[in-house]
């Protein structure tokens, strides 16, 4: 058993990914209460039960795509893949967003 999975959590985690990138399809955007009562902006995807909590740099990726409007987002398409990030001084695997080229995405 991989440790991991002993340790359900509620969001996307760079684990979840399994070493492989995912296309996935923004269903809704909200303001959500985390576990310590911090407000957290979230992405839900079709087919996926765990959200993706946004930080400022995907969010800026996605916006810079798709304008400043979150409901403009809805039904667009992201790659989801793991990337070496800075957190707390140390270098982590974290989630990073990525904008398929324009042809690539489904109508």
């Amino acid at each position: 058993m991989n440790i991991n999975a002993a340790f359900s959590s509620n969001y996307l985690r760079a684990v979840d990914l399994k070493g492989k990138d995912a296309r996935v399809t923004i269903e809704s955007f909200k303001i959500e209460q985390g576990s310590d009562a911090k407000e957290l902006p979230v992405l839900r995807f079709k087919n996926k039960e765990a959200g993706f909590v946004l930080n400022k740099t995907n969010a800026n990726i996605i916006q810079g795509s798709f304008g400043d409007e979150t409901d403009d987002w809805i039904g667009r398409e992201l790659e989801l893949f793991v990337a070496q990030v800075a957190f707390k001084g140390e270098m982590v695997d974290g989630l990073r967003v990525r904008v398929p080229q324009q042809g690539e995405q489904k109508a």
